[in-house]
């Protein structure tokens, strides 16, 4: 049996991969040791950078106080998570014209391109189209994946079900409000600081975003459930209209083929996946 923790990093980290990422950075706050393990491998590899990470100041870093101290304070939850954000990008702003921040159920999926460098290069003419101003970030708009809207039609056979991504491309018809949960690409040369959403500040005249057409690109945020904060609206606004979208398919042989291969080396897969 393949190991059910490890398999969500295994594909994201590999889809990343096939977008064209350069690099993943990553920080370690106490994560699974079969998490680590992966991390580990993608670090020898050359793709992952992966930096420890300890709350500062006098907040709690043992395993137990530290998950229940955040969970239980959320702003402070909040608070610490800008830390690595900046971090992140303060030591790539010679080294990369952009960075994205994600979470690990997020990626930014070119609707009828294959890669991150070609979606940007028909994006920034566009703004440029629309307004000759220059962009600090580039936001790409949420659409929910959720659990329910697969579970309705069932999965496919010939991916494994561990595939979550590939399994689950049932969505939302409709995007969260425009603004609302996106994650953008950020000019390492002009913003300043970020939040997890958007720039806090940036060099120059302020910030200026430009949202990606989502005929170009979007969101896939993959969740049980939707945030809190929709949860009165979800069911009508998300769950009851959804389209089958396959965009993700793009890169369905690669991605069975690279991340089977990394679960075998790693010995959690013990039997060898179907590919087709």
């Amino acid at each position: 049996m393949p190991c059910p923790i490890c398999l969500p990093d295994v594909e994201w980290l590999e889809t990343l991969y096939l977008l064209g990422a350069n690099k993943v950075f990553l920080y370690d706050l106490q994560v699974h040791p079969n998490t680590t393990k992966v991390l580990n491998y993608y670090r020898e590899a050359g793709f992952v950078d992966l930096s420890k990470l300890t709350l500062p100041g006098d907040q709690p870093n043992i395993p137990e106080l530290t998950h229940r101290y955040l969970k239980e304070r959320g702003g402070y939850k909040r608070l610490n998570e800008l830390i690595p954000y900046n971090d992140c990008l303060y030591r790539n702003i010679y080294s990369y014209k952009y960075v994205v921040l994600l979470d690990t159920d997020e990626l930014i999926i070119p609707r009828n391109l294959s890669s991150w460098k070609r979606l940007m290069e028909v994006v920034v003419e566009k703004a440029l189209k629309a307004n000759k101003k220059p962009r600090t970030s580039f936001a790409a708009r949420n659409v929910y994946f959720l659990d329910s809207m697969q579970e309705a039609h069932g999965f496919y056979q010939d991916i494994p079900r561990y595939m979550h991504m590939l399994q689950h491309v049932y969505r939302a018809r409709n995007y969260t409000k425009p603004g609302a949960y996106i994650k953008c690409f950020h000019d390492t040369q002009r913003v300043f600081t970020l939040h997890n959403h958007f720039p806090f500040s940036c060099l120059g005249k302020g910030c200026h975003a430009y949202a990606i057409p989502t005929e170009d690109a979007h969101l896939q945020h993959y969740r049980r459930d939707c945030v809190g904060e929709l949860r009165k609206t979800c069911e009508n606004e998300f769950k009851v209209n959804t389209v089958k979208d396959t965009a993700i398919w793009r890169y369905k042989s690669q991605l069975l083929t690279r991340s089977s291969r990394t679960l075998r080396r790693l010995g959690f897969l013990w039997h060898k996946a179907r590919v087709s």
